[in-house]
């Protein structure tokens, strides 16, 4: 009995968890996808990082750093 409730608050746990990292990922290429249009990278997109500079030092780097990002979410 007991063993059945651990699992059951690990599992709900895990979804919690799972869903945060599914909205995460999916805000990622939305971000990408904006920063073209507005022409200015959002600072949320991966906040430890300076991407604007990369944008304006160039475009094709910016472009595979982010896909990469997008690939490791």
């Amino acid at each position: 009995m007991k063993t059945n409730s651990v699992i059951r608050v690990l599992t709900v746990v895990t979804w919690i968890i799972f869903v945060g990292l599914c909205i995460r990922a999916g805000a990622i290429p939305l971000a990408f996808i904006r920063s073209f249009i507005i022409e200015q990278p959002p600072a949320s997109l991966y906040p430890s990082l300076e991407l604007m500079e990369l944008q304006a030092y160039s475009t094709s780097q910016y472009v595979i750093f982010t896909l990469l990002i997008i690939g490791l979410a």
